[in-house]
């Protein structure tokens, strides 16, 4: 999905839980029930999404055109430089060329 298409999704939520909180009332009991428990999932669901981009691999492009990727490690636990690595970016495989990214510029992409 699109980086835009989480903003219009948060902006939607948003709205609609305004609207439920000023129009429908804060008094009655369903909404006294259901506003908490999207609240609550809501939160459930943007921290497993910040915990998924902590610890998800993270793979940068080499180059302006073409498929070749540098996989960079986690947030948490980035490669040592001896350690990356040239991927290709559709099948995840290392590039075995006769010319492969250099340790030194592998290094300059991860630390982008």
């Amino acid at each position: 999905m699109a980086g835009w298409c989480w903003l219009i999704i948060v902006a939607l939520i948003g709205v609609t839980i305004n609207y439920c909180w000023w129009s429908v009332g804060r008094g009655q009991l369903r909404f006294r029930l259901v506003f908490p428990a999207v609240l609550g999932g809501s939160t459930l669901l943007v921290s497993a999404a910040a915990g998924w981009l902590v610890l998800h691999t993270i793979s940068v492009p080499l180059d302006s055109v073409g498929n070749r990727r540098a996989v960079c490690g986690t947030m948490l636990n980035p490669l040592p430089a001896e350690q990356l690595r040239a991927t290709w970016s559709r099948s995840g495989e290392p590039i075995l060329d006769a010319d492969p990214a250099s340790t030194i510029r592998l290094q300059q992409s991860c630390d982008r």
